[in-house]
C-alpha cells in the first residue's frame, strides 16, 4: 500500500509540474508569435472539416494555393493533389426598383416631357452560391518553417530495447512502425485496431509516442472505453494522451517536458487549463494502471533474462565437466597427435554451446598437450610428429 501510495504522490507532483510547464508556454514570446501565425488560417466549417480529414486524415494545417504564398511564404510543391472542399463565392446583382416614401407609398416624378412615372434607385443584392475550390496541407508545401510551440526529442534512453517491449507488450493494440508523411510522430486505428509509430525517430520521441497512442487505445478506442470516448472532444482527448505519456516517461526517467509542454499548450482553449484539471483524474488512473503494466512487464523480462542466463552457466560448466572426464580417460601411453582438430575427434569433443566449446576445448588441449609432455619426460620417451608429404 505505501509503495502505491507513493506512486501516486509522484504523478500528482508530476501532474503540478505539468500545469506550471503549460502556463510558462502561454506567457512565452514563442506562444505569442504562434497565435500571431495561427490566426492568418482560415477557420473552416464543420461540413469542410469532415471533407478534409477524409481526403487527407493527416492535414494538420490548411490554406489555398494563394494564400500559402502571400500569408506564409510558402508555395505548394510540383504534383501534390489539392483538396477539394466548398467554398462560398456569392454573386452580386443590380436591379433598379421603385422609390418608396415613409408610408410605403410609390413615390413618382415627371420626366422631361412633363409625363408622371415612378422614381427608381438601383439596389445591389447578393445570391448565395458555392463552388467547388481547393486548398493544401503544410506536409504538401515548402518554404519559411512556421512557429511551433513543440521541440522535437532527441536522444537514447537507458535499457530502450527492453523498456519498448515491454511498453509494447502492454499495449492493448499491436504496434508497427510505418513510414508517416507530415508531422505526425504516430496515430492509433481503433477500426482496424492498430498502434502505428513512425520508424526513424529518437528512442526518447518513441518511447513518448507509443505511451500517448496507448493511451488513446485504453482511453479513446470505443471498443476500449465507450463511455470516455463518447464524451471526451479532441481537444480533451489529446491532452489526456499527452499528459499521460509525460507522466509515465518521468517515472522512468526520461525527460519530456520541452516536447509535452508545447503540445499541450497548443491543445489547450487557454491559460485556465480546463481540459486538464477536468481530467486530472483520468490522468492519474491511467498513468498509475500503465506503469503498473510496464513494471509487471519489465520484471519478467528480467526474470527470464536471469533463467536465460543461469542456464547457459549450468551448461556451461557441464560441458567443461564432460571434457575434464574425456581427458581424464586418456592414458599418454604413447605419441598423440596433436593436430588441433584430430585431437578434437579423438577425444570426442562437440561444440555444444555456441562461443563457449572453443574456448573449453582449447584450454583442455592445453592441458592435455601438458600431461602428454609430462608422461613423455617421465618416461624418456620425445613424441615424434609424423607427417605425409605430397607426392610421396
Amino acid at each position: 500500500m505505501a509503495d502505491k501510495a507513493d506512486k501516486q504522490k509522484k504523478i500528482d507532483s508530476l501532474l503540478k509540474a505539468a500545469e506550471e510547464g503549460i502556463r510558462d508556454v502561454f506567457e512565452s514570446d514563442r506562444y505569442l508569435q504562434y497565435l500571431k501565425t495561427m490566426s492568418k488560417f482560415h477557420h473552416y466549417s464543420f461540413r469542410n472539416n469532415i471533407l478534409i480529414h477524409t481526403q487527407k486524415p493527416s492535414a494538420k494545417f490548411v490554406a489555398g494555393y494563394a494564400a500559402w504564398q502571400k500569408k506564409f511564404n510558402r508555395h505548394v510543391l510540383r504534383g501534390e493533389k489539392g483538396i477539394q472542399i466548398i467554398g462560398y463565392a456569392p454573386v452580386k446583382k443590380k436591379i433598379e426598383v421603385e422609390v418608396k416614401d415613409s408610408t410605403g407609398n410609390t413615390v413618382y416624378i415627371h420626366d422631361s416631357n412633363g409625363n408622371k412615372k415612378p422614381a427608381t434607385q438601383t439596389e445591389e443584392y447578393t445570391i448565395p452560391s458555392y463552388i467547388p475550390v481547393y486548398v493544401y496541407d503544410i506536409s504538401q508545401t515548402d518554404g519559411d518553417p512556421l512557429p511551433t510551440l513543440i521541440t522535437e526529442l532527441t536522444g537514447d534512453v537507458s535499457g530502450y530495447a527492453q523498456l519498448l517491449q515491454a511498453i509494447t507488450t502492454s499495449s492493448p493494440f499491436p504496434i508497427y512502425f510505418e513510414k508517416i508523411s507530415g508531422d505526425a510522430k504516430g496515430y492509433c486505428d481503433p477500426v482496424s485496431r492498430k498502434i502505428a509509430i513512425k520508424e526513424g525517430m529518437s528512442e526518447i520521441q518513441t518511447i513518448k509516442t507509443a505511451l500517448h497512442e496507448i493511451t488513446h487505445a485504453d482511453l479513446h478506442a470505443p471498443e476500449q472505453n465507450l463511455e470516455l470516448s463518447n464524451r471526451t472532444d479532441r481537444r480533451t482527448r489529446e491532452i489526456e494522451a499527452e499528459s499521460t505519456a509525460f507522466v509515465v516517461c518521468s517515472h522512468y526517467n526520461i525527460d519530456t517536458s520541452d516536447y509535452s509542454f508545447g503540445y499541450l499548450a497548443s491543445w489547450s482553449s487557454g491559460k485556465e487549463l480546463s481540459e486538464l484539471k477536468n481530467s486530472l483524474d483520468t490522468i492519474q488512473k491511467q498513468a498509475h494502471d500503465l506503469i503498473s503494466r510496464i513494471d509487471d512487464n519489465l520484471n519478467l523480462l528480467k526474470e527470464k533474462e536471469l533463467s536465460v542466463n543461469q542456464s547457459m552457466a549450468e551448461n556451461k560448466m557441464a560441458e567443461t565437466r564432460h571434457y575434464t572426464e574425456v581427458l581424464d580417460s586418456v592414458r599418454f601411453d604413447g605419441d598423440i597427435d596433436l593436430d588441433r582438430e584430430k585431437t578434437r575427434e579423438q577425444l570426442g569433443f562437440k561444440d555444444s554451446i555456441p562461443g563457449t566449446g572453443q574456448k573449453t576445448f582449447s584450454s583442455v588441449l592445453k592441458k592435455a598437450e601438458e600431461r602428454s609432455k609430462q608422461f613423455h619426460q617421465s618416461n624418456n620417451h620425445t613424441p615424434e610428429r609424423t607427417h605425409e608429404k605430397e607426392g610421396m
